[in-house]
């Protein structure tokens, strides 16, 4: 990963003096300190270089890598729009090489008692692996008004890191959600084991709930997490237990309301229920995976729109995500018949 050796206050300052007017209106010190951040590629790596003697402009060979310290909006955006990531294990690597994550299930062997002088049975561990590769998003292009930008009092980078990343993460969530696998993510919905199969296709009951929530081994149920779209979850807050209880709690605003004593995650790019939907998922969702590669890597279209008066913004993102699941199901769904 880049060490920044320079302080943080000077790096935000280089980096949204380039988002509002470009390099070719930076001094000499920011053009280095935004040089040191260029990115030859981002679909090819994010090792950091040096631009050397080229033009102002980055061109179409790469980047500059966001500061950490202004990552916030970008980061809060994708977790705003995707419920997944907010919810999964975050790794953030150097590279975009394969990332073998180990996993073992030995829960099907236990100690045993022996007489003395007794030999000792064997039984070796058995390991296997969940593999996270690195697929190239693009927030797509944001044109920006170059009057906007030298006008605009207020936080740019955040404002411009707000709308890149909530592009991001919309395409993110909907393929960590339900991604087959194949050229994409390994969506969490996808990857999930069904836990119980609902009464019926267009609606859920309370004993569907108990019946999938039962599903989960205990060991995952001190970490457990319900993910549903609103609309179902605005189905699930009406439902009443067979003492005609509500099975919704509702908790002050410091804590979060729950469901059967466990709290819910919202992700609309879940399905609703319908025949043959995966409409409720419950376990430990954290045992969900995202890795990053590298940092976000933003690009400035200086000519592109120049006769409009505009300038376009580009992110880039490396990720991918899978359910790392050692063979116990840490996460089941219901499923609608």
């Amino acid at each position: 990963m880049f060490v920044e050796s320079r302080p943080r206050s000077v790096v935000a300052t280089a980096f949204e003096q380039y988002i509002r007017y470009g390099m070719s209106c930076l001094g000499q010190n920011e053009r280095e300190i935004m040089r040191e951040r260029f990115v030859t590629d981002p679909r090819m790596s994010s090792e950091l270089s040096i631009l050397a003697a080229q033009g102002v402009d980055s061109g179409p060979g790469g980047g500059y890598s966001v500061p950490d310290e202004l990552m916030g909006p970008i980061v809060e955006a994708m977790k705003t729009t995707g419920g997944v990531r907010a919810v999964s294990t975050v790794i953030t690597t150097r590279g975009g090489a394969d990332l073998p994550i180990p996993t073992d299930n030995d829960t099907d062997v236990s100690g045993e008692i022996i007489e003395e002088n007794a030999t000792h049975s064997e039984r070796d561990l058995q390991f296997g692996q969940v593999v996270m590769g690195s697929f190239l998003y693009s927030s797509k292009i944001v044109k920006v008004s170059r009057q906007f930008l030298a006008d605009f009092s207020g936080d740019i980078v955040g404002y411009v890191g707000r709308k890149l990343g909530m592009r991001i993460g919309r395409m993110q969530n909907l393929h960590f959600t339900a991604g087959d696998g194949v050229s994409k993510p390994r969506g969490i919905t996808t990857a999930s084991t069904a836990g119980k199969v609902a009464a019926n296709a267009g609606s859920i009951s309370y004993d569907d709930l108990a019946d999938l929530q039962s599903s989960v081994d205990p060991a995952y149920q001190l970490a457990s997490t319900w993910m549903m779209n609103f609309a179902t979850l605005g189905s699930v807050r009406k439902l009443k237990d067979s003492a005609n209880n509500p099975i919704w709690v509702p908790m002050s605003a410091a804590i979060p309301d729950t469901l059967l004593g466990r709290p819910v995650q919202v992700n609309q790019g879940m399905d609703g229920t319908a025949s043959g939907v995966r409409s409720v998922l419950y376990g430990d969702l954290s045992n969900y995976h995202v890795r990053d590669a590298g940092n976000v890597i933003v690009l400035r279209l200086e000519e592109r729109y120049v006769e409009r008066l505009q300038v376009g913004f580009l992110a880039f993102l490396r990720s991918d995500g899978d359910l790392v699941d050692a063979g116990t199901h840490p996460v089941k769904h219901l499923i609608h018949p």
